[in-house]
């Protein structure tokens, strides 16, 4: 392993300072940018920039860093990114613009953001544990989801809103390259040098050409659909002559550079989940997308039904089949072996899953009787809060994408006033797919949720923002 770089900041509390910091930074960018503009960037510069959590230095003895969770999770780690992000950009907009939430309305599709929020008090009720703790959780997934889904209810409820956050996301991923340009040569090294040493940088980061980069995120997997998402909305908006000149970049050059990058950081799964999202949205005006999203929501709830009951064991199938063992030999030659050890290793969960299969355990720890955790987001989920979690979560990631798709005409989603729209479900559902396997999300994506749950789809919608212009 190369020298690691010098450590700007090498002691675990600073990173704990910079999350609290981060509050008064929400706050002030409030202060100084409209609205949305304030928003967007509190959600996505504090995803983008701001340290995961603090974690353990590398000589504790309990820096296992297969016992890390994701910030997605309520864990042993309260402050993390996803609570600073959330939780400073709605402080920012409740001191700020307390206004806003004038107009605020419940809706149907707000039943499962709610649910999310409150299920582990159900744990606490059912006295397997304290009260204290249910609320906590709580309070975490208020902050780290709850949040930016209310932020995009109430400040991105115009379509001309919605394509900002695409313009967002697409600029997001074009100020990430030149750290991705960095780390494909010299190696996933930039959060150690600012943050200290990250736990899964190692993993995974050589690649078939040079390195694949992690930037300051979660790791590999979540910078690949950091950069695959982004280079797919910035693909659909050029189609669509949504996406505008970025200085001095074209927008068929912003979208040729964002696919390029995508591809560069050699996320396999990022990259096919993002082909397959493009492909999807090419097809829409021939292929019926709701007939194809009714499909992939119920492959969807039959690998869930099929993985936690053990139907059919990917283990046995890899060891006892040719066809398995010819896969496994496939995978492993194209260096893809993780795909393998991922599915064996949640099978070994699935007995504990099953004994609360309701509730769960309500402990992030529930695994701890395997030898590692479990990486898909949907298990260790279902082992925490039950069925009824991981319905309520995927419901409301999902639940704005099957509106979307339900009552607008997919001829529209080239137009510039719904292809924004038609981009952003796309990335939320290719963003859920990717839960099945890794659990680093992006969770400012749930401001795209909140979004799409209250943007009217016919008629005018221009509100009070300026209207959108083709491209020329």
């Amino acid at each position: 392993m190369a020298a690691p770089w010098v450590t700007i900041f090498t002691m675990p509390a600073t990173a704990s300072i910079i999350l609290l910091a981060w509050l008064a930074v929400s706050i002030a960018l409030f202060w100084v940018l409209p609205m949305r503009r304030a928003a967007m960037a509190c959600l996505l510069g504090g995803w983008a920039l701001l340290p995961n959590r603090a974690y353990p230095p590398p000589a504790d003895a309990h820096n296992e860093s297969w016992r890390i969770m994701a910030t997605a999770l309520p864990a042993d780690a309260f402050l993390t990114k996803a609570v600073a992000v959330g939780g400073g950009t709605l402080a920012g907009l409740l001191l700020r613009r307390p206004r806003a939430f004038a107009g605020f309305r419940p809706r149907r599709l707000d039943l499962p953001m709610a649910l999310w929020c409150v299920c582990p008090m159900f744990n606490s009720i059912a006295g397997e544990t304290s009260l204290a703790q249910g609320a906590r959780d709580g309070l975490y997934l208020l902050l780290a989801w709850g949040a930016p889904y209310v932020v995009g209810r109430v400040c991105l409820v115009h379509r001309v809103a919605v394509r900002e956050l695409a313009v967002a996301i697409v600029l997001a991923g074009l100020l990430y390259i030149p750290l991705c340009a960095v780390e494909w040569v010299a190696g996933p090294r930039l959060y150690a040098a600012l943050y200290g040493q990250h736990p899964f940088a190692p993993g995974g980061a050589q690649r078939y050409i040079g390195h694949r980069p992690l930037g300051l995120l979660e790791d590999g997997n979540q910078l690949g659909m950091w950069m695959s998402g982004s280079a797919l909305v910035a693909v659909w908006l050029w189609r669509c002559g949504a996406l505008p000149r970025m200085g001095f970049m074209a927008p068929g050059a912003i979208a040729a550079v964002s696919l390029i990058a995508a591809v560069a950081c050699q996320s396999v799964g990022s990259i096919l989940l993002m082909l397959a999202g493009l492909a999807a949205l090419w097809s829409a005006r021939w292929l019926n997308p709701r007939i194809l999203l009714v499909g992939l929501l119920a492959a969807l709830g039959l690998f869930v039904i099929i993985r936690a009951s053990n139907l059919l064991s990917a283990r046995r199938f890899a060891e006892e089949t040719p066809a398995g063992r010819w896969l496994v030999q496939v995978l492993r030659d194209s260096g893809r072996g993780s795909l393998g050890w991922r599915i064996g290793l949640d099978e070994k969960h699935v007995r504990t899953v099953m004994q609360r299969p309701l509730t769960g355990w309500g402990q992030w720890d529930w695994w701890r009787g395997g030898d590692w955790r479990p990486w898909g987001l949907w298990l260790l989920v279902l082992g925490q809060f039950g069925i009824i979690g991981l319905a309520s979560v995927y419901a409301m990631m999902l639940g704005a994408a099957v509106r979307f798709a339900f009552n607008s005409r997919p001829a529209m989603w080239r137009e510039p006033s719904l292809g924004p729209a038609a981009a952003l479900a796309t990335l939320l559902v290719i963003t859920m797919l990717d839960s099945l396997l890794n659990s680093a999300v992006v969770l400012p994506l749930a401001a795209a949720a909140g979004a799409l749950a209250i943007m009217p789809l016919h008629g005018s919608d221009d509100g009070p923002d300026p209207p959108v212009h083709r491209r020329q």
